[in-house]
This record gives C-alpha cells, sequence and structure tokens, in this order.
C-alpha cells in the first residue's frame, strides 16, 4: 500500500490511469462471465434440457420470420422419427386480460399440446394435467394463481376469459412450479 501511495503521490496520472484500466478489467470480466453463466445455464431448469430441443420454421404465419409454431401434419411426421421421444406443440403466447370476481388482470396466455407444462418443470404442486384437455381448463403457474386468486391453491376456481369476443368461463385443473427467468417458457396460464 506503502508504495500505491508512493507512486501516486509522484505518478498522478498514472497510476490513475493503471487504477481506471483495472476497474474496466474487473468490470468487463464480471459482465462478460455474467452472459456466460446465463448462457450455460438457459433452459437449465427443463428435465432434460440437454436432450429438449427447439423446432422453428420460417413461415408466413410469422410474416416470414422464424418461429416456433409448426402445422400439425409436420408434428406427426416429427414424432414419427425414431429419436423423437416427445413433442409438444406451443402454439402462441400472447398477454390477455382474465376476470376475476371483479377484477380483470393482465396476464400471459400460453397455448400447448399435450402433455404441456410437465413435459418442461417435471410435476405439479397442485390438481392433475389428466383433466387438462383442450375447452374450457387451465392450468396456471403459482405466481399467476397467487395474482388471480391471493394463494397457490387454486384448483376448481374459475375465470373469466373473452375469446373471440365471447366470456369463456375457466376451470383452474392445475397449478405448476413457476418458471425461471432465464427459460424460453413464460408464467402464466397454459391452455391446451
Amino acid at each position: 500500500m506503502k508504495s500505491l501511495l508512493y507512486l501516486f503521490r509522484r505518478y498522478r496520472l498514472a497510476t490513475l490511469l493503471n487504477l481506471l484500466g483495472l476497474g474496466v478489467a474487473v468490470a468487463t470480466f464480471y459482465l462478460f462471465m455474467t452472459q456466460v453463466i446465463y448462457n450455460r445455464t438457459y433452459n437449465y431448469n427443463i428435465k432434460d434440457h440437454d436432450r429438449t430441443f427447439r423446432l422453428e420454421v420460417k413461415t408466413a404465419l410469422f410474416d416470414n420470420k422464424w418461429g416456433c409454431h409448426i402445422c400439425r401434419p409436420y408434428e406427426e411426421i416429427i414424432k414419427e422419427i425414431p429419436h423423437v421421444e416427445q413433442t409438444v406443440n406451443m402454439a402462441y403466447n400472447r398477454q390477455t386480460d382474465v376476470t376475476v370476481g371483479e377484477n380483470t388482470i393482465n396476464v400471459l396466455y400460453i397455448g400447448m399440446s399435450k402433455p404441456g407444462v410437465e413435459f418442461f418443470c417435471g410435476k405439479l404442486l397442485y390438481g392433475s394435467s389428466k383433466t387438462w384437455d383442450y375447452g374450457a381448463m387451465a392450468i396456471v403457474n403459482r405466481s399467476t394463481a397467487g395474482k388471480l386468486f391471493g394463494t397457490d391453491k387454486a384448483v376448481g376456481k374459475t375465470f373469466t376469459l373473452k375469446e373471440n369476443g365471447v366470456d369463456k368461463s375457466i376451470t383452474v385443473v392445475g397449478v405448476s412450479e413457476d418458471m425461471p427467468d432465464n427459460c424460453s417458457i413464460g408464467n402464466g396460464l397454459y391452455m391446451c
């Protein structure tokens, strides 16, 4: 420390530049390592993440941009490939308003095919996905259940969703764990 003070008194500009360079180097290293850790652990919470792949296609459905929605015939063809064990088709994500009692709350609506959210997180905290099917049933994650109903034990509770201008009563059949921010799957309500 004495030599640093001596250098600072004698060579102020050079010492300040050295300290500034050291600070920039440490900050840069921290930023790079943060990004490396983020990239290496992205989707890490998904069961068998090292064997899970996302298929994207370039289609007119997305204005000739890449998207993860594929047509059902392609999904059936992919299921017949020997190396493919299971598929989940995630049709779309969108923000939507749902009504619980007198309250209207904006949540993320995630449409996906069976086996649904259990494919990604492995288990439900409450309820069962056996009754989750096309129609008026939803699985919600824990934080969305708390936002909608004030409790994470929301199985059997209902909310109203407006689809194509028609109010539709939806029953919660399961509550899943929250997905982390570092994941492709958002937190919200999962519709089959």
